[in-house]
């Protein structure tokens, strides 16, 4: 029979601190109907150089997630070195090494807005908490 558990689970990773050189170049252009600007974030270190397209809208939203998911991948874990980036969202991302060899890619393709129901946000009815013993 199918059971029906949620569980909760900490995130007890340690953040991931890079040494970054941050710019903020001004340059714009559209992506998904939004006017982006666009940010490098570059670790010699890493090997690595970020490019975000940034929109910035009602995003208020993306840093908290980010810093809750503490993933650690480079998208993520570089987005997090640029100061004052609340309230923005990248609507593209790419990472690439150093000699310019692209190793990832995110992209929007398109935006919907609207109220989320709050049910997506609640446990299902008939859900039981899973408990370690």
């Amino acid at each position: 029979p199918e059971r029906k558990l949620y569980m909760d689970v900490p995130n007890m990773r340690l953040p991931r601190e890079v040494e970054t050189d941050v710019k903020k170049t001004g340059e714009m252009k559209e992506l998904a109907g939004y006017q982006c600007e666009k940010w490098t974030v570059r670790s010699d270190k890493e090997d690595r150089t970020l490019t975000y397209w940034v929109a910035a809208d009602a995003f208020e939203f993306f840093i908290p997630l980010l810093e809750t998911l503490n993933r650690k991948d480079e998208q993520a874990v570089f987005f997090l070195e640029i100061p004052d980036a609340g309230g923005v969202f990248p609507m593209l991302g790419v990472e690439q090494k150093l000699d310019g060899a692209e190793v990832s890619r995110l992209e929007v393709a398109k935006v919907t807005h609207g109220d989320q129901k709050t049910s997506l946000f609640e446990i299902p009815a008939g859900y039981n908490r899973f408990e370690r013993n």
